[in-house]
């Protein structure tokens, strides 16, 4: 997907960044699609191998907190004008307008923010498109709820290998918007009203489970008793996710 829509997309009018390198799969996908232009092409990861990496690439000869930078470096020498960060996408400073990024590192909402203020004036009105990978990865609700309220400065859509594409309509961001991203702040009614609203974007009631989503953003924001009453009210399924180790260590042993 990546490929095909860089190939059938990009125009070369702002460079290409990607938040996330990892192994560079998705780096030469950008960069093959978009050969006809050679554009700037920047990519930042932190390359430092983990828990979650090590148990889902037990091919890779790597232990936890190993540095696998010249690793990918190798792997991507072969391609033009791609320069590689090792550092936390925080510390980047883009020079000039961006075309197209490509997200699959920032999902919690502190970093969805600093995201958005770091990049946010390089993108072009009606030009620049973001892909982000695992929008709506379980667990992991925050993005979509913390680019709610900024919901109308993009155009969401989807496609069948999960990417969700958000095109640009406005890059202007203030403080009241960055306000009302943080998602922390909103009140028991707030959370259950906006869900309603944020399942409608684009194509998330497709890949989002609204009613898990509102009792896990009600039990992190500390309304223990409304998150109860609302898994009864709606009458949750739990045993549907103690697969996932995470979830029963942050919500199920707390309750």
């Amino acid at each position: 997907f990546v490929y095909n829509y860089t190939l059938n997309n990009f125009k070369n009018e702002g460079d290409i960044f990607e938040i996330g390198t990892f192994a560079g799969a998705i780096t030469q996908s950008l960069a093959l699609g978009s050969l006809d232009f050679n554009p700037n092409i920047y990519t930042v990861d932190k390359f430092i191998w983990d828990n979650d990496k090590k148990k889902k690439f037990t091919n890779l000869n790597f232990e936890v907190d190993d540095d696998f930078f010249p690793y990918v470096n190798n792997k991507l020498s072969h391609l033009k004008n791609i320069k590689i960060f090792k550092c936390n996408f925080t510390k980047i400073k883009p020079e000039r307008k961006i075309e197209l990024m490509f997200i699959d590192a920032p999902k919690r909402m502190k970093y969805v923010i600093e995201l958005i203020k770091i990049f946010s004036s390089f993108w072009i009105e009606n030009r620049t498109k973001l892909l982000f990978e695992d929008y709506n990865q379980f667990l992991s609700y925050e993005l979509p709820a913390t680019l709610f309220p900024i919901t109308k400065k993009f155009k969401f859509s989807s496609d069948t290998s999960g990417i969700v594409l958000a095109e640009v309509l406005n890059n202007k961001i203030n403080n009241s918007d960055y306000s009302k991203m943080d998602i922390r702040k909103w009140n028991a009614e707030e959370i259950v009203s906006n869900w309603n609203e944020i399942i409608e974007v684009g194509d998330n009631k497709n890949f989002l489970e609204k009613d898990i989503s509102i009792f896990m953003h009600l039990f992190d924001n500390g309304f223990m008793s409304d998150a109860i009453s609302f898994s009864k009210e709606r009458s949750i399924n739990f045993e549907k996710y103690k697969h996932k180790n995470k979830f029963n260590e942050r919500y199920l042993n707390k309750l």
